[in-house]
């Protein structure tokens, strides 16, 4: 059985929740004289509260236990694209994370943080894997993110990297010649659970896919 999840929002959210609390409870006495309303605005802010919580839930994640290396999803949602750099031969797989979607973030596979570029549209990592090869993730949020990530850091797959603030994209490039491709567009992930990528040296020659 999968332990149940557990909630950072005091951690990860705490103004958020603070204003969303205030503003619930000063509506709350601004319709106390009218019944109907006063129920109304009690109902929303439970839920509003109920949203916040989940949002900002922090699942301990199930590791998918193949006993083989793997690159795992760094996060929760669907797979939006599927691109290929014929320049720098790499998959660039894209991820839409949903507001429904849990927020936290995880480092996809194990290795080296060998760069880290934060930009207005983000923060782009570059992580030299054990296995020798760059693997990039990108994530662009919709209201904001925090990454923890300075270069040099050791990282090992599933430690927790960070969270989006209420939705956003992750994009993770991977190379061709070193990782056959798993999952297609529409594809529905599960933050270190759902693998994105398989090495090549981690298959059998006869498993590997003969790309053109």
């Amino acid at each position: 059985m999968s332990p149940m999840p557990s909630t950072a929002t005091f951690q990860e959210a705490q103004g958020l929740f603070l204003v969303a609390s205030v503003f619930g409870l000063f509506m709350l006495m601004a319709s106390w004289n009218v019944c109907w309303l006063f129920y109304v605005v009690l109902i929303l802010y439970i839920a509003a509260l109920i949203a916040l919580v989940w949002i900002f839930r922090f699942p301990n994640p199930n590791p998918n236990n193949t006993g083989a290396p793997m690159l795992v999803s760094p996060c929760s949602g669907i797979v939006d694209r599927l691109d290929y750099d014929a320049a720098s031969g790499r998959f660039l797989v894209t991820m839409h994370v949903r507001w429904i979607d849990q927020q936290h973030q995880y480092w996809p596979i194990g290795g080296i943080v060998q760069g880290v570029d934060r930009t207005a549209e983000g923060t782009h990592v570059s992580i030299r894997a054990e296995g020798g090869e760059t693997v990039t993730v990108a994530w662009k949020p919709t209201f904001g993110a925090r990454i923890d990530a300075v270069p040099g850091m050791p990282i090992k797959a599933g430690d927790h990297a960070g969270m989006l603030k209420i939705g956003g994209r992750v994009v993770i490039g991977i190379s061709r010649v070193h990782y056959n491709l798993l999952v297609k567009p529409g594809d529905v992930v599960a933050a270190f659970e759902t693998e994105i990528a398989t090495p090549f040296s981690a298959r059998k020659p006869a498993d590997q896919d003969l790309r053109a």
